[in-house]
């Protein structure tokens, strides 16, 4: 009986332990397939992400709508399409190591997985979709990578005149802060915009020759010569402040062709317009022969019309016919300063020769 009782324990206890161990077999059935399942999810997900994004580019081809920009990111591209739509396309990923078999050697290493890799390569000059390397195809047909041409946008500005000017009347003035102002301001608008930077000067700078030089340093590609103060004047029956003639006359020409004359003999590589007291074709001329590459007529349109800009086109041919000249660079410049009798009369600054001449 003993005997029995003894074989009956020992088959009891060895059920128990293959019981043991066949729950943790069990178990770790179970967790490897949740790992698998988890795996299955995320490949689907990805797969599901690229199919669509083909998708897109299948619709696109199939609508004629073709991919307007394309960046390489740092795993795929992204892609902009011409309906403004963006398609993001990513590079498979190296599949997972294989796990360990049951009991026995570890498992081999899986296979890389596979993610169509969609590019560009060019040919003829001309850049296409790819996949895998290979050209995509559409009724046999490579697809384009870019679009057409599109239409010319709106015209934007071609340079931007900064037009500076300021009374100084500070009792605390620190000389050359003024200067200072128009080299920020100059610095400032430089490095924010991609065009021409014009500066417009007032005519109380003390030394405009410096200051050009450093404007041109600092971004400026031409300056204007002069601004003009607001013209005041008072009536003395009304007791009060009152404005005179807001227009130019050629009597106002004087002070810019001296600057201009003087300017481009010493910052050549700077050009300089003349603004304020151009009236005629006369004074355009002036401007020219002291340096000047353009003018800024406003008070002889005002006074007589668009009208004006012609007849004083029309006089300054027959002016440059009537000298010889065949171009406006044959005779630009030649009064300017760099010529030491032209500089000895642009910066002569008394009057004793003119009086001494009067009989």
């Amino acid at each position: 009986m003993k005997k029995i009782l003894f074989v009956i324990a020992a088959a009891a206890m060895m059920l128990v332990g293959c019981t043991k161990e066949l729950t943790q077999k069990v178990d770790k059935i179970e967790k490897d397939l949740a790992s698998l399942e988890t795996r299955v999810a995320e490949l689907e997900k990805s797969l599901n992400s690229e199919v669509a994004n083909l998708k897109t580019l299948i619709d696109a081809v199939e609508k004629k709508i073709v991919v307007a920009s394309a960046t390489q990111t740092s795993n795929g591209w992204e892609l902009v399409l011409t309906d403004g739509k963006k398609v993001t396309l990513t590079n498979g990923k190296d599949g997972a190591n294989g796990t360990n078999g049951t009991n026995g050697t570890n498992g081999k290493d899986g296979k890389d997985g596979h993610t169509p890799v969609v590019g560009i390569k060019a040919e003829n000059g001309v850049l296409y979709l790819t996949v895998d390397g290979e050209f995509i195809l559409v009724d046999g047909a490579k697809v384009p990578a870019t679009g057409a041409t599109g239409e010319n946008g709106a015209a934007g500005a071609d340079a931007l005149e900064l037009n500076v000017m300021s009374l100084c009347t500070r009792k605390s003035y620190t000389y050359g802060d003024f200067e200072k102002m128009h080299e920020a301001i100059v610095a400032n608008v430089a490095g924010k915009i991609n065009i021409p930077i014009i500066v417009k000067l007032g005519a109380n700078i003390s030394n405009p020759v410096a200051l050009a030089d450093s404007l041109y340093a600092r971004g400026a590609k031409g300056v204007v010569l002069f601004n003009r103060f607001y013209p005041t004047d008072i009536d003395i029956d009304k007791m009060s402040f009152t404005m005179s003639s807001p227009f130019t006359t050629s009597s106002d020409l004087s002070q810019s062709i001296r600057w201009a004359g003087i300017i481009t003999a010493s910052v050549p590589q700077l050009p300089v317009a003349v603004s304020g007291g151009v009236d005629s074709y006369k004074g355009i001329v002036k401007s020219i022969l002291s340096g000047a590459s353009a003018v800024e007529v406003a008070s002889a349109i005002m006074k007589n019309g668009a009208g004006w800009i012609t007849q004083a086109n029309e006089a300054l041919a027959t002016w440059q016919k009537e000298k010889g000249y065949g171009t406006i660079n044959e005779y630009k410049g030649k009064m300017n300063a760099a010529d030491p009798e032209n500089a000895d009369r642009l910066m002569r600054t008394q009057f004793l020769k003119y009086f001494s001449e009067i009989h």
